[in-house]
């Protein structure tokens, strides 16, 4: 005995499921990357209050990141392990570079 079967779509109703489902998952990519710039300016603005009372004065975050950055070109620049010549060279200029921002922003 055969059976035939046959299979109706609803177009309409499935572009609308795919729909809904990526409106679900960029609404949940949103909220994962909104969570987590809350917990970095969390930590930025604590950066902030000790950059402020060591400065003694008030930093906001733009001159925090650009302290921070300092810092770590600082660090790549004085203490590489056993680096290139080239690449030392590269990280002295962007000390330089990191060092003249903080002074035109500070």
């Amino acid at each position: 005995m055969e059976k035939n079967l046959s299979l109706t779509i609803d177009r309409q109703g499935l572009s609308s499921t795919i729909a809904t489902a990526f409106l679900a998952i960029n609404n949940a990519i949103a909220a994962v990357v909104a969570c987590a710039v809350a917990f970095a300016n969390k930590g930025v603005d604590a950066l902030a209050s000790y950059y402020s009372e060591c400065l003694e004065r008030n930093i906001n975050r733009k001159q925090t990141w650009l302290l921070l950055n300092a810092q770590m070109a600082f660090f790549m620049a004085a203490f590489p392990a056993s680096c290139p010549l080239l690449l030392r060279l590269l990280c002295i200029a962007w000390m330089f570079h990191a060092l003249k921002l903080c002074k035109e922003n500070l």
